[in-house]
């Protein structure tokens, strides 16, 4: 793999969605449907009929921690990722990670679907969906074969369906096989296949596909460079995670000119420095917070377009407990930038969940237990509601009592919202208040 497909591939990506690097942890999978959990499912489906952006996106993330679903559901969201891709643009990673976690229950539905979508539809969601299965999509490996022998099939997206079926049969010299084949080839320009590199980003790679991203990082023109590139070389670099090890260096030189110039791309290449030098987590992250990551950096357009994903693709365990300890930091400009982090990435940062609490039951100021408990709202799941409800009954303060009363009233009416214009403003976490000097 050379520089000049790398640079091909992730140029391509400004077009397409990426997809997170775990599945959801099957533990959290319930084994017994009661009459509550009936009684969500049927809220959640409401939700993907009528639902706003954000409440798309909620509903999205509790579906992934809730599978199993019935056929009825699976439909439902797939109709709603259909012809309006603004709306699929904003959950299509969390698509994939719901169709994933569906597992063969899906493939029947994803397969009839894949034959009258789109091909972003297709490439974006359905094909790294069946791949991120793996093994569990086998039976969908048919239907992709005679695809790919199919003289109707687009042939931009024979080689998306081949690196699927090479995921599914864990084939990873397949993937690198593929990428060489379309590499200069002017027949495949359009071929949208990052998405599904995504997948297994930690696994699949050779020598020369990370020499290639060390070579990229290595560009002392890179952010002063108009387009995209460092920012989906970010994310797939961060999901290869420690595999990415010899990318660190030249990753940090550029997060560092990303920063002093002040270029979008400096959140994703610190999350993506973060997954791959876990050690130095929190070096990264508070340069981050403290010189770029402010307020007025959070409300821009552009800012709210990659927080609405990179946070949610590049969360794990280890980066969401790292955040819930810097909502704890002294500093406000740290504490608030771990804060937002955790909002946007949602469910993805459940694993903050235990510290959160513990720190708004502390002894912390009301103005930082109530910044925490914001986040607290965001990273619960459905199943957590009880504890949030049992934090609002015995908190005393006002303000800590408003966050909590507005998570626990948002995650009980899911789906009812209309205020997607002024989510941001009615929901955002409160500012903490500047310390006197």
């Amino acid at each position: 793999m050379t520089h000049r497909i790398l640079i091909s591939l992730l140029l391509y990506c400004s077009v397409c969605s990426v997809v997170r690097a775990q599945q959801p942890p099957s533990s959290l999978h319930p084994q017994a449907e009661t009459a509550a959990s009936r009684a969500r499912h049927h809220q959640l489906l409401q939700c993907l009929k009528n639902g706003t952006r954000f409440d798309l996106g909620r509903a999205t993330e509790e579906l992934t921690v809730t599978v199993p679903v019935d056929t009825l559901v699976l439909r439902t969201f797939l109709t709603a990722m259909g012809p309006d891709k603004v709306k699929r643009g904003w959950i299509a990673s969390r698509g994939v990670d719901f169709l994933a976690a569906s597992g063969p229950t899906a493939i029947p539905e994803i397969l009839r679907v894949f034959e009258t979508s789109d091909r972003h539809l297709q490439v974006s969601v359905l094909l790294p969906a069946l791949a991120r299965m793996g093994s569990d999509a086998r039976k969908a490996v048919p239907f992709l074969r005679e695809a790919v022998k199919n003289p109707k099939t687009n042939r931009n997206l024979i080689p998306g369906l081949r690196i699927t079926i090479a995921h599914i049969e864990r084939d990873y010299t397949e993937i690198v096989k593929v990428l060489h084949e379309i590499e200069g080839n002017p027949d495949y320009a359009d071929s949208m296949v990052l998405p599904l590199l995504c997948v297994r980003a930690s696994v699949w790679p050779d020598k020369k596909f990370i020499d290639a991203a060390v070579q990229f990082f290595s560009d002392k023109q890179l952010i002063g460079q108009s387009g995209d590139a460092p920012h989906f070389a970010g994310v797939l670099v961060g999901l290869m995670g420690e595999k990415a090890a010899p990318v660190k260096d030249p990753l940090t030189d550029t997060q560092k000119r990303a920063i002093e110039n002040r270029h979008p791309a400096s959140v994703t290449i610190t999350l993506a420095l973060a997954r791959i030098d876990p050690k130095h987590q929190e070096t990264y992250l508070r340069d981050l917070f403290k010189n770029y990551l402010d307020r007025p950096c959070v409300f821009s357009r552009t800012m709210q377009s990659i927080l609405a994903e990179v946070p949610y693709i590049l969360m794990d365990s280890k980066l969401s407990t790292c955040l819930a300890r810097l909502v704890e930091d002294p500093d406000p400009a740290v504490a608030d930038g771990a804060t937002c982090l955790l909002w946007w990435a949602g469910l993805a940062g459940r694993d903050a969940f235990p510290r959160l609490k513990q720190y708004v039951q502390g002894n912390a100021s009301s103005e930082r237990r109530a910044l925490a408990a914001n986040a607290l709202g965001r990273v619960a799941t459905f199943a957590q509601l009880r504890e949030l409800e049992k934090l609002l009954a015995s908190e005393k303060s006002g303000q800590v009592r408003q966050q909590l009363k507005s998570a626990v009233d948002y995650i009980r009416s899911l789906g009812t919202s209309s205020e997607d214009p002024f989510f941001l403003k009615n929901r955002y976490p409160p500012e903490l208040p500047i310390p006197k000097k």
